[in-house]
């Protein structure tokens, strides 16, 4: 109505009052709408990979092909589909597999064969413990970045490295090798809900 486009051409034209009037209605109607009000969008469902989709994942992520979901529970199947998020649950036995996998995709992705394995991120982290005893703080944090950027899909926020390098810190503390804490925080990551 602003810009005469409507009604179209060769259909009877409001005058420029009525137009006017119109658009004046319209703009009070559309002003009296509560905007900020609360929206009501219903209930997020937590996603999850499935097998195939996890395995594939723990590969390109670390570059390790282990088979771990092969031990998980059989995905559930919606409308013919194992990917759909409202289809697939998680049960405690699940959970306790994945925490499992985790630690044995871990273990393999910091031993040697990691660093022939492709995974620039495992090889890294297997050149940087078999380095210095007590490598550079940023190296290590450097990684880290690299590992949750990667496995959150998003970039590494610095409160997620900043409990992660705590993790690592602690487990120094308590007089453990940095393979240990290093091993524990990729062990967070794969087992975190944003992964």
């Amino acid at each position: 109505l602003y810009s005469q486009e409507m009604p179209p051409p060769g259909a009877d034209q409001p005058t420029a009052d009525e137009r006017k009037s119109l658009t004046s209605a319209l703009e009070d109607l559309l002003n009296k709408i509560d905007c900020p009000r609360e929206a009501q969008p219903g209930r997020v469902t937590i996603r999850r990979l499935n097998r195939i989709e996890y395995r594939n994942t723990i590969r390109d992520l670390l570059g390790v092909d282990y088979a771990p979901a092969d031990d998980f529970p059989a995905d559930d199947v919606g409308y013919g589909f194992d990917n759909i998020a409202d289809v697939l649950s998680l049960p405690p036995i699940l959970l306790e597999k994945y925490l499992w996998a985790a630690e044995e995709i871990t273990r393999q992705a910091l031993s040697k064969e990691a660093v022939s394995s492709g995974s620039p991120l495992a090889g890294t982290a297997v050149a940087l413990l078999a380095g210095a005893a007590d490598p550079p703080r940023e190296q290590l944090k450097n990684i880290l970045v690299q590992l949750v950027s990667r496995a959150y899909r998003r970039p590494a926020a610095e409160e997620d490295v900043g409990r992660l390098l705590q993790r690592i810190d602690a487990v120094r503390g308590r007089g453990d090798r940095l393979e240990r804490g290093l091993q524990l925080a990729m062990q967070a990551v794969l087992v975190s809900p944003k992964f």
